[in-house]
């Protein structure tokens, strides 16, 4: 937060006595073009709109927190987009136009190493107004923008300035189409557009503006679906320790092998089938498929699987004691979950969570739905009911530790307590 108090502390400064508000950053005909443009943007205003809402306002202390400590991926960023060719070539051409865009890539590379500065003691707010996170800074720099002006001038520009109509020219260029189609590929770069989603921003006016005088579409980023943002909590986990361990357990321990061979048995079968006519499973079901997980597909596949239907399962019992050695774990499936959960990155999960809470909105809203008040009124609708507790109880008997699987499986993408 010190370092975007300064920053705009230097800009305001730098912007003092110059024959534009903005700091010059080039020569020639196209910049001055470019700056009788900039000089309309109300740089004071918006200015003390930003350090107040970066002094008050939590969303935007936040914000500004995480782009500090996501440097990296900042830096990262600026990288993959100046490798772009087609971006040198418009950066050549600004150059070779008067702009020092070179000069300017340099500073924003720099900004990163400059020394903290203490905001100045007269700059002080009497009045405490209302803030509204990110939405609200945007709308209140929005009013201080006269579009009227901006259109005339931009209209006068083509009409009299051939630098300026040559400029935009690029920005109409098949090149410069490239280059956003580049850009919009870049992964780190797609955290942007996701953030300010999360945020309630909506970036539209500015494709449409950009179509409506560029010509130029802005591709729609890969649309990511709650499996596809699950699978990246699974590429945490070092998998190869986890088979081993269940490998380990279903070789040698003769508790998890009874429950395994358990799963196969019409026993299970009915207790299954007697589970699942419930209206209350029913309902819980149909929720799942409303937050995106594939539930009802995952269950015909078990189903298919344990050879409820015309699959006739493999001699599971004879795989299983073909490969059996000496019982030396025994401590069944409360063991191997207890196994599998200590060898879980938790701290890399968690990272995740909290980042995934921050840029994704189709994660929040999946998070959202099932630790809603709806969902937990299912879910305790569901555990009451006799049937689901001779199911629990039955399984527990034999070893199979459904509730447990279930508690890890959610720890896994980031939950820590409990659904139910």
């Amino acid at each position: 937060m010190k370092f975007t108090l300064r920053l705009f502390a230097i800009l305001a400064i730098i912007g003092l006595g110059q024959a534009h508000q903005f700091p010059n950053f080039g020569e020639g005909p196209l910049h001055e073009d470019l700056q009788d443009i900039l000089d309309l943007f109300p740089l004071e205003k918006v200015i003390d709109d930003v350090v107040y809402y970066v002094m008050h306002d939590n969303e935007i202390q936040e914000i500004f927190n995480d782009i500090q400590q996501n440097t990296p991926v900042i830096k990262d960023m600026l990288i993959n987009i100046v490798s772009i060719p087609e971006v040198l070539k418009l950066f050549n051409y600004l150059h070779n136009e008067g702009i020092n865009i070179f000069h300017i890539m340099d500073m924003i590379n720099k900004a990163h190493d400059i020394e903290e500065l203490v905001p100045s003691s007269s700059q002080t707010y009497s009045i405490m107004r209302k803030t509204d996170g990110l939405r609200g800074l945007i709308n209140n720099i929005k009013k201080h923008i006269d579009y009227d002006v901006f259109i005339s001038i931009f209209a006068d520009k083509l009409k009299t300035s051939t630098a300026f109509v040559s400029f935009i020219n690029q920005l109409k260029s098949n090149n410069f189409q490239l280059i956003i189609n580049k850009i919009y590929k870049i992964e780190t770069f797609q955290l942007i557009p996701s953030y300010l989603e999360v945020k309630s921003v909506s970036l539209k006016i500015v494709e449409d503006i950009m179509y409506l005088v560029l010509g130029i579409k802005v591709p729609s980023l890969p649309s990511k679906t709650i499996i596809s943002e699950l699978k990246d909590f699974i590429h945490l986990i070092p998998i190869e320790k986890f088979l081993s361990i269940i490998v380990q357990y279903v070789n040698e321990d003769e508790k998890v092998q009874k429950a395994v061979l358990f799963i196969f048995k019409t026993e299970f079968h009915d207790l299954l089938r007697a589970l699942e006519a419930l209206k209350e499973y029913q309902a819980f079901m149909v929720y799942l498929e409303k937050t995106g997980l594939p539930v009802i597909e995952s269950i015909q596949e078990l189903h298919h699987a344990i050879g409820m239907e015309k699959y006739v399962p493999p001699k599971i019992k004879n795989f299983l004691m073909s490969l059996s050695k000496i019982q030396k774990i025994s401590d069944g499936m409360e063991g191997l979950l207890k196994d599998l959960y200590d060898v879980l990155p938790l701290d890399k999960i968690d990272a995740l969570y909290r980042k995934k809470l921050k840029i994704s909105k189709v994660f929040i809203d999946f998070i959202t739905k099932i630790t809603s008040k709806e969902m937990k009124e299912i879910i305790k609708n569901l555990t009451a009911h006799e049937t689901y507790k001779l199911f629990i109880t039955r399984t527990n008997e034999v070893g199979l530790d459904v509730e447990g699987s279930t508690n890890l499986s959610n720890r896994i993408i980031g939950l820590n307590t409990p659904l139910y």
